[in-house]
């Protein structure tokens, strides 16, 4: 979870890497990994000073049982 700061998802295609997205303060990245159990598919680049929150896929995982909204 990004607390502060601005970061860009990129994605790598046949040509180069790709913004597809800009994320900011409450932002979530990561959890489809989590949630599929896959790798992930994107890379995330901060673009300013960033303050992130990391959760650990079992507490992220009691979290959404504790609060599915």
């Amino acid at each position: 979870m990004i607390l502060s700061g601005k970061a860009d998802i990129m994605v790598e295609s046949p040509s180069g890497a790709i913004k597809v997205a800009e994320v900011g303060q409450n932002s979530i990245v990561g959890e489809i990994a989590i949630l599929c159990n896959v790798a992930r598919s994107a890379t995330v680049i901060a673009v300013t000073e960033v303050h992130a929150l990391r959760i650990e896929k079992d507490n992220f995982l009691k979290l959404l049982i504790e609060f599915p909204e």
